[in-house]
């Protein structure tokens, strides 16, 4: 839903003070203004900046009290109505200094919201700590990775069997994430595994992980090691998954750590780009593990193999930007391939900063048209961290968020002049 609001604001020709905020930065760049920019802070105060092509003299203005708090009303408004348009509770966190959110402390609002309710984690430079979900909720920041703007960000986050059906999107998690299966207490007592779980644009550092747990049941054979099931992991910048679950997709991620399938009964990984060391198994598996459309990039002068026991590669490419190859390991068991592209560059669009096997939001990852990885991955699909309906973000900027954008504004504002402002809401 967009909301579109159109309205003027006279400025007095007094003394003004300007509080520079570097959060202006990234709004003027979108709205590639040569001009006064005018945007908001968390707290919905105005202000502008001064542009010194425009201003030549030393002209001071002062924007009156009443118009800064009739055009915050407006804000405050719009950002209601985005707010309100779902049916579930919608709670607000926000730690800035001076901002009188609902909640400032995150994990307050996990324990006083109700299952199903969605929770906006506002940007800011000070991490909202470690998190404990207990029950089914959508939690969703701005953005991990955003340039020129803070983002939303928290340390640990520990997921419970209780907090099974739970959406995490838009976060920078600092160190982990906690599937944390519950051990059976006794002989033929199940034990409790967290289900139905989706992470999705967020940047993990350290690990997303799922021990084993113990169900005490007859066919221990079975169910012994599975800690979570229906697990989905999408969009993702992650270091290492370790996990020990079943019907686990993961999909259309960038790895540069390794990747540790324990049991991966009815596992898919497809769409993601791996730079670190390959997918492992450790050959405990009902099924082999599933590998379709990804790429393994390397940037080394040392040959690099792509290797996993009890594996199934199905239309992937390898390619090692150094003066080493990327090939087929010779030594690993179980493992079949299929229509693989050995030693061959995707031509990404942009790779002009930095390591080509480091991510950065600036590059441009998608295919050129020229790329041999375009129409050559499975049922024709391309072999891209793009895909199956998915376009991969770098900075992690997740649908759901409630946003305010300028879109149009007053290019040259005389003295006694008027503002004329375009402001576009948009719920998702």
């Amino acid at each position: 839903m967009n909301i579109k609001l159109n309205r003027k604001f006279n400025l007095s020709k007094d003394k003004y003070y300007i509080k520079y905020n570097e959060l202006l930065k990234k709004i003027e760049k979108d709205r590639h203004l040569n001009c006064n920019s005018l945007c908001y802070n968390n707290s919905f105060n105005l202000f502008f900046r001064k542009n010194n092509n425009l201003f030549n003299r030393n002209l001071k203005l002062k924007i009156m009290k009443k118009r800064t708090l009739f055009f915050s009303t407006y804000l405050l408004l719009i950002l209601t109505l985005l707010f309100t348009i779902k049916s579930n509770s919608q709670i607000i966190v926000d730690n800035n200094i001076g901002v009188n959110a609902p909640y400032s402390d995150l994990q307050t609002a996990i324990d006083n919201a109700t299952a199903n309710d969605v929770i906006y984690v506002h940007p800011s430079e000070t991490n909202y700590g470690n998190i404990t979900i207990d029950k089914p909720l959508t939690i969703i920041g701005k953005s991990h990775s955003q340039i020129g703007v803070e983002i939303s960000r928290v340390e640990n986050v520990t997921i419970t069997p209780e907090g099974s059906g739970s959406t995490i999107k838009g976060l920078r998690i600092t160190t982990s994430v906690y599937l944390n299966g519950v051990n059976g207490t006794s002989f033929n007592s199940n034990a409790q595994m967290v289900e139905n779980i989706t992470l999705e644009n967020c940047k993990v550092y350290n690990v997303i992980y799922a021990d084993w747990i113990r169900h005490y049941n007859f066919d221990e054979t079975f169910q012994n090691g599975v800690a979570a099931n229906n697990i989905t992991i999408i969009g993702n910048v992650i270091n290492k998954l370790l996990l020990q679950a079943t019907n686990l997709t993961i999909s259309n991620n960038w790895f540069w750590g390794r990747v540790t399938v324990w049991r991966p009964d009815s596992t898919l990984i497809n769409h993601c780009i791996f730079t670190g060391s390959n997918i492992i198994n450790n050959g405990n598996a009902i099924t082999k593990v599933l590998v379709q459309n990804c790429l393994f990039l390397a940037n080394s002068s040392n040959n690099k193999f792509l290797h996993t026991n009890e594996s199934q590669y199905d239309n992937c490419l390898t390619y090692n930007y150094g003066s080493g190859s990327y090939d087929l390991s010779t030594t690993a068991t179980g493992m079949l391939t299929n229509n693989m592209l050995f030693n061959t560059n995707p031509l990404f669009k942009d790779l002009s900063n930095g390591n080509p096997t480091t991510l950065y939001n600036e590059n441009d990852y998608s295919l050129q048209v020229s790329s041999p990885a375009i129409g050559t991955g499975l049922n024709g699909e391309n072999i891209s961290i793009n895909g199956n309906g998915f376009t991969f973000n770098t900075i992690g900027s997740p649908s759901g968020y409630p946003s305010i954008t300028i879109t149009n504004s007053t290019a040259i504002i005389p003295n006694n002049g008027t503002l004329n402002i375009t402001i576009l809401g948009k719920s998702n």
